[in-house]
């Protein structure tokens, strides 16, 4: 809406130039905004044969910028800079602009340099302030989802503002071309419906609707009922031209929406000047609106007024050079202390871009941020308004002529599972079983930052977690579920940074891959070599089995077990009992040895006690009968407090 092409000034204006002759023809277009106009005229002047002034050169070039004769532009800006001709801050942004568009940015740094060498200091200061301050919001695509409304026409559609259950919101469209004030802007109503769906679109009744010009940049008021918006100056049924033939913009409040006659009040006004985006905060009683008055600091700058109840008590105070800069600045919104706006500062995505700043205690606000590319995209994109929802959730609607719209200005709605811009730390990923790569679902995500614990989330059916933080220190996840290991891992801001497309990944053991049931007890499950007739040494084949079993007691640290060693019958009762032992004691040695711990692991030696088969003395049996009973369990001995068994289950 804001950088439009009319008839009528609706938009941004240069304002303040000094002109030591009347305006020409082609200076009378150009500030009537018929930029193509003038630049003929502009040119037909410089065919016959006669010179423009600097200012007229000037003109040309913005002129040339407006409709996106990007070349041209830079051409006459470059040749009035080589002349040592002290442009507006406004003018520079927009040679800096085209610079970017041009894919020349790489010169930006330098032509900043010489420009700066003969403008005001002031000029520079703000210049770099501006780009050393650049700051990009956070841009995790997963935390927002955008899409443009139901409603769009081919029309413009912006400005919009909450009503109740519904939106108000400014248009061109009409059904009828040919009606008095076809092609101005004016205010139209829907209601918010489920699935993020808007009702039918109405003209809004609420206001007189046969006003021909321009009524746009509506905010709504719930505390007084008042609706605030921009109107076009008129006089009589005519619009209203300064000295220059341009018109302007005031701002207007109605008085109680639910008065039977509701009239409206000219709160901002000037025939020279135009006031735009009108926003309303609550609280503080603070009227924000958007305007080029004497202490700008480029084009159209972000002020505030003191009001009564929306009567206006103060001068307007300027939100200061973190807010505004050597650009455009308009579409104040706040929440929360959080100010967003848009600006079209020459190193944005785009033309005009989305920003946010922090209110500071003192009033004043730090640099601002970027929106980043989640919201900002090549075209123009501003007037985000939003409002909070459940668990920190946000969502608003905000104005883009980005690609694949419906027509000039688009609505787009978003939800967010932050404010846009908000700094935080987006976790996500998954987490799977390491032996098969299935999903853990419900499994636990303990979040600390050094020993505080600071959240907690839960997998889902998929395995998939995903949980915003606000940044700080590193933080340390601890990723756990029943009868699985417990896995620790610090994250640094930095790698949260730069996550790969699926996240974190994280693979948890399964206790119950590592088990089995045998003989009615449960055990680790694993093949253990046997030990020779007579022998208790450790041999080399039992050695990588004895070090996965120290791995899996080692993973579940909550896991206790009993080594029990059993012999055949062959041979004195005694010497198998103490051949057992011998053979437990020396396993569970080992096991320690690789570490673990003597508290955790126990031994048994059963000897010839609990044999498997009919190979008992004096039975005739085959070698591999007897083998049979010669083995080796390693019980888990704590299988019940495990949840693994019940108790009637564990011997």
């Amino acid at each position: 809406m804001y950088k439009k092409i009319n008839s009528v000034v609706f938009y941004l204006m240069s304002f303040g130039m000094l002109w030591a002759q009347k305006p020409s023809k082609a200076d009378t277009y150009y500030f009537q905004q018929q930029f193509t106009t003038a630049i003929e005229a502009y040119m037909e002047v410089l065919e016959q044969g006669k010179l423009l002034s600097k200012v007229q050169r000037r003109n040309l070039a913005d002129a040339y910028f407006k409709v996106k004769s990007y070349e041209r532009s830079a051409a006459i800006y470059t040749a009035l800079l080589q002349e040592k001709d002290t442009l507006t801050p406004l003018a520079i942004n927009d040679y800096l602009r085209s610079l970017k568009i041009l894919g020349k940015a790489d010169t930006i740094p330098s032509v900043i340099s010489e420009i700066t060498s003969f403008q005001t200091s002031a000029l520079k200061n703000r210049l770099q302030l501006h780009l050393d301050n650049r700051k990009e919001g956070n841009n995790d695509s997963k935390l927002f989802q955008i899409r443009p409304v139901n409603s769009n026409s081919a029309f413009d559609d912006g400005s919009v503002t909450y009503y109740g259950d519904s939106i108000v919101f400014a248009s061109t469209r009409y059904e009828n071309p040919d009606i008095v004030g076809a092609g101005y802007y004016k205010l139209y109503k829907a209601q918010r419906l489920e699935a993020d769906t808007l009702g039918q679109v109405f003209l809004f009744g609420k206001l007189r609707d046969d006003f021909p010009y321009h009524r746009a940049m509506p905010f709504y008021v719930p505390k007084l009922d008042r609706m605030f918006f921009g109107q076009s100056n008129t006089k009589g049924n005519n619009l209203l031209l300064d000295e220059k033939g341009r018109n302007t913009i005031s701002i207007v409040s109605t008085n109680s929406l639910g008065n039977s006659n509701i009239q409206s009040r000219f709160l901002l006004t000037d025939y020279s000047t135009s006031f735009y985006y009108p926003f309303y905060e609550s609280t503080s009683g603070r009227l924000y609106f958007a305007a080029e008055l004497f202490d700008s600091y480029g084009g159209t700058d972000i002020y505030y007024v003191e009001t009564n109840n929306g009567l206006i008590t103060g001068a307007p105070v300027n939100l200061g050079s973190n807010v505004n800069s050597p650009a455009n600045e308009i579409t104040p919104f706040m929440l929360e202390g959080s100010l967003y706006f848009a600006s079209d500062i020459y190193f944005g995505h785009g033309g005009m871009d989305m920003y946010k700043a922090e209110m500071l205690e003192d009033g004043s606000y730090n640099p601002a941020e970027n929106l980043g590319t989640v919201f900002n995209s090549p075209k123009d994109d501003y007037g985000m308004i939003l409002q909070k929802e459940a668990n920190k959730a946000v969502s608003g609607y905000f104005v883009s002529n980005r690609d694949g719209g419906e027509g000039g200005d688009d609505i787009y709605r978003f939800h967010g599972k932050i404010k846009p811009g908000e700094s935080v730390i987006h976790l996500f990923g998954t987490v799977s079983n390491f032996r098969d790569s299935s999903p853990v679902s419900k499994a636990n995500i303990d979040i600390y930052r050094g020993v505080k614990h600071i959240g907690s989330i839960q997998t889902n059916e998929r395995g998939y977690f995903d949980q915003v933080l606000s940044t700080g220190r590193e933080i340390t996840l601890k990723v756990s579920k029943a009868h699985h290991n417990i896995e620790y891992r610090e994250i640094t801001n930095e790698q949260i940074k730069y996550l790969p497309p699926g996240g974190l990944v994280f693979e948890l053991h399964n206790m119950l891959d590592y088990i089995d049931s045998k003989e009615n007890i449960i055990v680790a499950n694993v093949a253990f070599p046997k030990f020779e007739k007579g022998q208790f040494l450790i041999s080399d084949a039992m050695r990588p089995i004895l070090k996965q079993l120290a791995i899996i007691l080692d993973r579940f640290p909550a896991m206790q077990m009993r080594v029990e060693a059993h012999t055949d019958s062959r041979g004195a009762k005694a010497t198998n009992y103490i051949l057992s032992q011998r053979r437990a004691i020396a396993l569970r040695t080992h096991i320690t040895e690789l570490g673990i711990s003597k508290n955790r692991i126990t031994y048994k030696g059963w000897g010839e006690e609990k044999l498997l088969n009919k190979c008992k003395d004096r039975v005739a049996c085959s070698e591999a009968e007897h083998m049979e009973n010669n083995r080796v369990l390693f019980v888990i001995h704590n299988a019940v407090s495990l949840g693994l068994v019940a108790e009637k289950e564990q011997e």
